[in-house]
């Protein structure tokens, strides 16, 4: 037992003085405590977390993978729109298309996410319905559609938020976890920001609909950090959406 308390002390000290370089720590107890009126976490580990959490929040309120890289997230935006080569088809690829909108949408260019995000969806319709017209039965998901459903509709449901559109955000919500899934969902998860934004932004249907959100995705990423955000959202809690395990945001993936 001695041994097991020790090991755990020495990980919340290299935490902190992690944090410590951020300028966190002095937040912890504070954060821990706004909008509950519960006491700080128990857990010295999980309060951190919430301090960096929150400190990214203020920081990165767009999620962008590119400014929690240091990186200009425009120029990752230029980089998927690079990536959008028509060739000889008439429609683009519905997987590209979807990550441009992600990318434009974390740049702040919700014109383009918007745009990205309904040809993402519109891409993959119209492939499936070519090669049925041919007489194949194409699974969509091979045709990059499980990426489009999943980002295309993540994206309008980031931009109805934007808009005060809580309830068609919840159907966007709804929509992108009915996907099966593409590998890199199969395997790091979906991007939970969209989720989070409902529960910040909307009341006691929007945690409804994010717990039925979690049972979709639970299907292509059985994980138990789901059941475990869910049973937090269910208490009322709202989840920092880290995975059991090594920690990894799921905000920014």
């Amino acid at each position: 037992m001695t041994v097991r308390i020790t090991a755990e002390r020495k990980k919340a000290v290299r935490l902190f003085s992690c944090l410590l370089t951020l300028g966190c720590v002095a937040s912890v107890a504070s954060f821990a405590q706004q909008g509950t009126g519960k006491p700080a976490d128990a857990d010295p580990m999980q309060a951190a977390l919430r301090a960096l959490d929150a400190k990214q929040a203020a920081t990165n309120p767009t999620y962008s993978v590119a400014v929690l890289l240091g990186k200009d997230p425009h120029e990752r935006l230029a980089e998927c729109e690079a990536r959008l080569c028509s060739g000889g088809s008439l429609r683009r690829c519905p997987a590209a298309l979807a990550w441009a909108a992600k990318a434009a949408v974390e740049a702040g260019e919700n014109q383009k996410a918007r745009d990205y995000a309904v040809e993402s969806l519109q891409s993959a319709d119209a492939m499936v319905a070519g090669y049925a017209k041919l007489g194949r039965i194409v699974p969509r998901s091979s045709l990059g559609g499980s990426t489009a459903d999943y980002y295309g509709n993540f994206v309008l449901g980031r931009l109805a938020v934007l808009d005060g559109d809580v309830r068609s955000a919840e159907k966007y919500l709804l929509a992108s976890g009915k996907t099966v899934g593409d590998p890199v969902l199969k395997s790091f998860g979906p991007n939970m920001s969209l989720a989070l934004e409902l529960l910040k932004h909307g009341d006691a249907q929007s945690r409804q609909v994010v717990l039925e959100f979690l049972d979709e995705v639970k299907l292509f990423w059985p994980t138990p950090s789901i059941d475990k955000w869910a049973a937090e959202i269910s208490a009322g809690e709202t989840p920092t959406f880290r995975a059991d395990g090594d920690g990894a945001s799921k905000l920014f993936n």
